[in-house]
């Protein structure tokens, strides 16, 4: 590879990560010293900055971004082709690269710790009429000004680290190589505080402060919120309330309710409310700007209302008072679907892959995670974007099976994070996707974030019975939740039950129907035979509720890669392009005794029966989750008729009801002389839905409804 190659692939991976030089025409250098440039959109700042070598073959080094602490590791050459000796060199070369880079943060860090305690020293008491303080309409707390400017400090462990400064005119900017993660300013006393607040800005603060009395933690900025709460975690002994922001985008929401999960019971996130008549007057005076934070609050209905929305949220679990907040149609933001590989997954969507045992489901995600680390080509010839991948297994070890197949498949392993254990005080505990993913959120902020999820098994997350339709939901919401905040793709994997050929094959995924249903993608990894009587294994799409529902792609898997000495793995190759269903794909070409209408009946009655025996269903969740399921209305109003399944009416005017009587055996049973019961625990004999009406219950014939 030429020296303008290696410039020109270096330039691709610095703009595929998002840092994008100012300069057109912009040439990195490769000469192992380091190069600053300006970034779009902020002028004279050498925000970017590059360390490379080249030793005129290959080309290695790093490079980032100090203002937004971005930072991506770079070589020519993709590691998985390097010999054991020349990943070892490749090795030792970005350890130099990485203390060179860690020199200059530091150095420029504690320039700008200097300058910040240089500025506080040369400062006055802000002015009562600074046009900044004039305009928020708060009592300046912590703060200096110089000259017409004010100086707010950001300490960490009560020092120092950097400042904020903020013009007249509300432009602010903080000082370069000064960090503000995990910094904050404190208004106020914390000691022996039974209540702190916590948010984002300065001027947030001192309104907050002002109107509640209470200490306040300023944050500087959203994205520092969660990184905060970790440092604080355990500090205080008192609840913490984390004051957001309503951004259109969500940011602080998001933000806030991330840092409030770090303090488990003892923290809560609060988001200020606006009527619209408030929102109307706020926009009146800011050039058509919604408000979104406390101080706007303050400005538009005062410090009691401040008090007021803080005061009510902390006494909420005491039954002070609760409120439903909605949502005005016309406050919502339409936003496409963002993928992570289009139409196969999705960012902030669960997926879930399924399939048999030994059809190597773990190495086919170890696949999509080494993908997703190294910016690589999916199987359809499209580039994913970099990103973390964030991998949790019940099942394999990372040392000797996770770890070596994604080295098989060339991932940087800079950006796989393993979820290890729980701290708990002074001790450790192991992982449970059931009790601690919520406390992931903070952990994956503060690494940086993630693209890719990846649980194994996902049947793990739940508690209960994972063949119950209710359970399986509330168990999987969590990691719906956890996809949702952080744009991130998850990918649950899990097994196709037994004896399920011909079968619908979402019906095949193990567990409750609610595996399938919650998830917005469902992907499917077989084994299936040929025109030709050659076994193959496939890759294809069994549902996909946002985008294209077929198609697929073969595999095989490559057995014995050497990762290092004396270690071996496997690897996954994908083939050419399948077309058609799921159910085509998987199809057996030799053809049973049993129609497809015959499956089909009868898959729609085991589907109907294990979810009506969580108890009785409205007819139109019923009727929705049956079409997500892949039954249409006439198979399920088939089935319910041959289950005796009671549809009843609550009153002239209420809703319709599906419910199975109290004690059912199937039609399957008999016919095999089995005593399979299906017993409705939400009623009883004498409180069960009947064909006999009362004044409050109407009975509905199948030939009538």
């Amino acid at each position: 590879m030429t020296l303008e190659q290696m410039r020109i692939d270096l330039l691709d991976a610095m703009l595929d990560a998002g840092i994008r030089p100012a300069k057109a025409g912009f040439a990195p250098v490769l000469d192992g010293k380091p190069q600053r440039f300006d970034t779009e959109g902020r002028a004279g700042k050498k925000d970017g900055w590059i360390y490379c070598h080249t030793d005129g073959r290959d080309a290695w080094g790093a490079f980032g971004d100090w203002k937004t602490g971005q930072r991506e590791n770079w070589c020519s050459r993709n590691p998985s082709t390097m010999s054991a000796a020349e990943r070892a060199e490749f090795a030792k070369r970005r350890a130099e690269v990485d203390a060179a880079v860690e020199a200059e943060r530091a150095q420029m860090a504690a320039r700008a710790a200097a300058k910040a305690d240089d500025l506080m020293a040369k400062g006055r008491p802000v002015a009562a009429d600074h046009p900044y303080v004039v305009a928020k309409g708060i009592k300046p707390a912590g703060a200096v000004q110089l000259r017409d400017m004010l100086i707010v400090p950001a300490r960490r462990d009560g020092v120092i680290v950097t400042a904020q400064c903020i013009q007249p005119d509300g432009r602010k900017t903080f000082l370069t190589g000064g960090s503000t993660s995990g910094a904050s300013l404190v208004l106020g006393s914390l000691a022996n505080a039974k209540t702190v607040l916590l948010c984002e800005g300065w001027a947030t603060g001192c309104t907050l402060h002002e109107a509640t009395g209470l200490p306040v933690v300023v944050g500087f900025n959203a994205g520092n919120l969660p990184a905060l709460a970790e440092r604080m975690k355990g500090k205080l002994d008192a609840d913490i309330v984390v004051c957001g922001d309503r951004d259109p985008n969500e940011v602080g929401q998001k933000a806030a309710q991330r840092a409030a999960s770090v303090f488990g019971s003892k923290g809560r996130a609060v988001i200020p409310t606006f009527t619209r008549e408030q929102e109307t007057a706020f926009a009146a005076t800011h050039d058509g700007t919604l408000p979104t934070d406390f101080n706007d609050l303050a400005a538009v209905a005062g410090l009691e209302m401040v008090k007021k929305q803080i005061e009510r949220r902390e006494n909420a679990e005491a039954g002070v008072h609760r409120e439903v907040v909605l949502m005005r149609g016309s406050d919502i933001k339409i936003e496409p679907i963002r993928w992570l590989w289009d139409g196969w997954l999705a960012r902030g969507k669960l997926a879930i892959l399924a399939g048999p045992p030994g059809v190597g489901k773990t190495t086919l995600t170890m696949a999509l995670a080494a993908t997703v680390t190294t910016g690589g080509l999916w199987p359809d010839g499209t580039r994913c974007p970099p990103g973390n991948v964030v991998i949790w297994s019940g099942e394999d070890d990372p040392a000797d099976t996770l770890v070596p197949r994604l080295r098989a498949c060339g991932a940087n392993m800079d950006r796989v994070l393993f979820v290890d254990h729980v701290r708990s005080g002074d001790g450790i505990e192991n992982f449970d996707p059931a009790r601690d993913m919520g406390m992931v959120q903070a952990a994956v902020d503060l690494a940086g974030g993630a693209s890719l999820a990846i649980l194994d098994p996902v049947v793990s997350a739940v508690t209960g019975d994972s063949h119950k339709n209710t359970e399986v939901r509330r168990a999987l919401q969590p990691i719906v939740d956890f996809a949702a905040a952080n744009s991130c793709a998850v990918v649950g994997i899990t097994h196709f039950s037994k004896g399920g050929a011909g079968k619908d094959p979402l019906e095949r995924v193990s567990g409750s129907i609610a595996f399938g249903a919650v998830a917005r993608t469902v992907l499917g990894a077989a084994k299936v035979k040929d025109d030709d009587g050659e076994t193959k294994r496939v890759f294809m799409r069994v549902k996909n509720n946002i985008g294209p529902d077929d198609g697929g792609y073969e595999y095989d898997i490559e057995d014995g890669v050497k990762v290092a000495e004396g270690v071996h793995a496997s690897r996954v190759q994908f083939g050419e392009r399948i077309e058609g269903s799921a159910r085509d794909i998987l199809a057996e070409p030799e053809g049973g005794d049993d129609t497809e209408e015959r499956r089909d009946a009868k898959a729609a009655k085991a589907f109907l029966a294990s979810v009506l025996s969580d108890g009785p269903m409205p007819s139109k969740v019923m009727l929705t989750d049956s079409r997500e399921a892949g039954y249409t209305e006439k198979q399920i109003r088939h089935a319910a008729k041959k289950l005796n399944v009671v549809i009843s009416k609550n009153g002239m005017k209420g809703g319709w009801t599906w419910a199975m009587p109290p004690v059912f055996v199937s039609e399957d049973a008999r016919e095999d002389g089995e005593d399979a019961r299906f017993r409705n625990r939400e009623s009883s004999a004498s409180s069960a839905p009947s064909r006999e009406s009362s004044a409050n219950e109407t009975a509905v014939d199948w030939e009538d409804f």
